[in-house]
């Protein structure tokens, strides 16, 4: 018989170590963080570059498996929130849970869609898609401008159907994990179908429509369940992480071999799995000095941010780049970086941290 998760928790049973219902900041998931978002910087600014460098691009085109390192941290981070929410008062108020979510994410999306699309009316008067305020851009063959916000859609697509699915499934008396093992298999089939006359040469729906992308997800959606509400399991499984750390490394090895097609298919999917399993040996561990310096928790800090708007600070590079041709190619590279730094501080100073105002203030943490 499975549990309903609208009705109250059991107190766990001696032998379990459920996770603290407050926890301190992760150094080693800012680490995980810090590295994603500097993995899709040095991406974008090898390829946007005005003189390609084949073999550093060799190498930079791994940078854009950031964004799946990005979707494992992120399922897991508000599959923590909803966990504790539910283990702490029996059940979650999606009335609330939600608007939290948005009020974190959506007022600088917005802001950075401003910034974007004036940009490009300025560089070559684009029209705005009304797409781009529902998020259903990631559902446009090719993508006009803002190509980063494809991801954000799933995330937020993603945040909307799951709290939903699974209170279905407790009104149906169906375990929860079933739930989110069609999720988990959802996106690779969709993207077997998806693929079967062939891989488009643009980067367009195939690559960003949610159904086919959001398995990382679910994955680290799926494993906060286990700190907090299946203690017996997270204790055995923090007994031998070492084992998922070193198999995580194992199925990232033969990713760089992979044809386009089978990494289409397969890859992603491994590549979530991979990280996942790498995230839960490192999470709650001591971390070493790189992860504890101020360096590797600014950037952390402010990686929404500056995945916002880093695509922006270097078409401002290259403007200048353009306008001033005195200047040697090589300073794009140097210019990219203070740019990209200094946009998404002040990006973060002036937008997101008074995203995160105003959730504390208009949707705060469910106390009753």
């Amino acid at each position: 018989m499975t549990r309903n998760p609208d009705q109250p928790i059991a107190a766990p049973t001696v032998g379990t170590e459920l996770a603290p219902l407050h926890q301190p900041r992760d150094c080693n998931l800012d680490l995980l963080r810090a590295t994603a978002i500097l993995m899709v910087a040095a991406y974008h600014l090898v390829w946007m570059a005005p003189v390609l460098y084949p073999r550093t691009a060799m190498v930079a085109e791994y940078g854009r498996l950031g964004v799946d390192v990005f979707f494992v941290l992120s399922g897991w981070l508000i599959g923590g929130l909803y966990w504790r929410e539910l283990r702490r008062f029996g059940s979650v108020k999606l009335r609330s849970f939600l608007p939290r979510r948005w009020l974190r994410t959506l007022p600088p999306y917005f802001a950075a869609l401003l910034l974007a699309w004036a940009a490009a009316w300025a560089s070559r008067k684009q029209p705005f898609p009304p797409g781009y305020l529902i998020f259903i851009q990631n559902y446009y063959a090719v993508m006009p401008f803002f190509l980063v916000s494809w991801s954000l859609c799933v995330e937020e697509h993603f945040y909307i159907v799951l709290p939903l699915g699974l209170k279905l499934f407790s009104r149906i008396r169906v375990s929860q994990h079933w739930f989110f093992a069609i999720l988990l298999i959802t996106s690779p089939v969709s993207r077997w179908f998806a693929s079967r006359h062939g891989l488009e040469p643009d980067w367009g729906y195939q690559f960003t429509a949610t159904h086919l992308r959001f398995e990382g997800l679910a994955l680290g959606f799926w494993a906060s369940f286990l700190p907090f509400m299946a203690g017996r399991w997270w204790l055995w499984l923090r007994q031998y992480s070492r084992w998922l750390f070193w198999g995580g490394w194992l199925l990232l090895a033969p990713l760089p071999f992979y044809s386009d097609m089978l990494m289409y298919r397969l890859g992603y999917t491994e590549l979530a799995a991979a990280i996942t399993m790498i995230m839960l040996h490192l999470t709650g561990r001591n971390p070493g000095w790189i992860a504890r310096s101020r360096a590797v928790h600014w950037i952390a800090l402010t990686s929404y941010s500056v995945y916002l708007t880093h695509t922006l600070m270097i078409h401002a590079a290259l403007e200048v780049i353009t306008r001033v041709p005195s200047l040697p190619a090589a300073v794009f590279f140097p210019l990219s970086l203070v740019l990209i730094a200094t946009g998404g501080a002040l990006f973060y100073l002036a937008f997101e941290r008074s995203s995160l105002l105003l959730r504390a203030r208009f949707a705060p943490r469910r106390t009753n």
